[in-house]
């Protein structure tokens, strides 16, 4: 008799949505089969998952063993929605569970189909650390520790020998300088106003369009490359300037990557090269030339007359407005 086990939800007559963890978990609400093999390797503290990790996981068992499948293709959406883990950190882990071989992954294209490792030998386990420690190591200390304490005794006589030195100078003096030394320290942080990401100091920062434009490059720059790591203040930053100082507007940058993000040919892929906002910017000219080009010789084409139930469910202004080629503006 096979084993079987309850999890999300399942097969069945009345199959729940995925992420449906609402009321009581009962078997007529649908199940998983899952191998036994399996749960006793999930339940082993040895393989040091996180919560996160043991969410995706699990993600990639509801989405394929749920649906009677040994693998799927599963959005970075899908992810978002069954783990409540925001998509670049669910790419992120992804690659983790790739890396220790617990997950399986297979690119085809922009897309990625993943599927959980039977293999269970072939997962990896972190590596113990084992501290040595030998008497060469802790005579070595030891001197380490003597000429540590000779060098701030020193310290202390050199610091004493100071302060008496600066008694001398006026109080006035001694308050100017300590407020120079904290407008100093404030200085280094600049928070920038309206901002929706920044970096530390505030030297690269993006307003809220230019973060949601940076997301959507990083979600398909992720489906060609299954890189999920991108710097989102530096990209947020970039497409900052492209606005203010080419003049791009976000629609505009919006459509001519995703124009390149589908462009995929035997002898070149813009889909290759257009791999972060830097590159869109420096390849704008020939890629608005290209998307401008192809969009006339479509309108070019002689069609007969649209009835009026065609012009009613006509969607071609979804394609997005004409992109200028120059460099100074849209």
């Amino acid at each position: 008799m096979e084993n079987v086990v309850s999890l999300f939800g399942s097969r069945g007559a009345c199959q729940p949505k995925a992420g449906n963890v609402q009321g009581k978990a009962t078997l007529e609400n649908g199940y998983t089969k899952l191998s036994d093999q399996l749960i006793d390797a999930l339940a082993r503290a040895e393989y040091r998952l996180s919560g996160r990790e043991y969410a995706i996981v699990f993600a990639v068992i509801r989405k394929t063993y749920g649906f009677q499948k040994g693998a799927d293709w599963i959005a970075l959406s899908q992810f978002e929605e069954l783990t409540g883990v925001l998509k670049r950190d669910c790419c992120t882990l992804i690659n983790g569970l790739v890396k220790k071989k617990i997950l399986l992954r297979k690119a085809n294209g922009h897309d990625q189909k993943l599927a959980i490792n039977t293999a269970i030998e072939e997962w990896e386990k972190p590596k113990k650390t084992v501290r040595k420690s030998t008497n060469k190591s802790i005579k070595s200390t030891n001197k380490s520790i003597e000429s540590t304490n000779k060098s701030i005794k020193s310290t202390n006589h050199n610091r004493d020998t100071e302060i008496q030195r600066n008694n001398k100078s006026s109080y006035v003096e001694e308050s100017g300088d300590s407020a120079t030394s904290e407008c100093t320290e404030v200085s280094k942080t600049v928070i920038r106003e309206g901002a929706a990401i920044q970096t530390p100091a505030g030297k690269k920062w993006g307003m809220p369009v230019d973060l949601e434009i940076a997301e959507l490059i990083h979600e398909g720059v992720a489906k060609v490359t299954g890189d999920c790591n991108p710097n989102l203040a530096d990209w947020a930053n970039t497409i900052r300037l492209m606005r203010e100082q080419k003049g791009r507007k976000p629609e505009h940058i919006k459509a001519l990557f995703t124009f390149a993000n589908q462009h995929v040919d035997e002898k070149f892929s813009w889909a290759e090269q257009i791999l972060s906002p830097a590159a869109l910017n420096r390849h704008w000219a020939k890629l608005a030339a290209r998307r401008n080009g192809e969009r006339n010789r479509l309108t070019q084409t002689v069609e007969p007359p649209k009835t009026q139930e065609q012009k009613l469910t006509d969607r071609s202004w979804a394609d997005g407005p004409m992109i200028s080629d120059g460099e100074g503006d849209c």
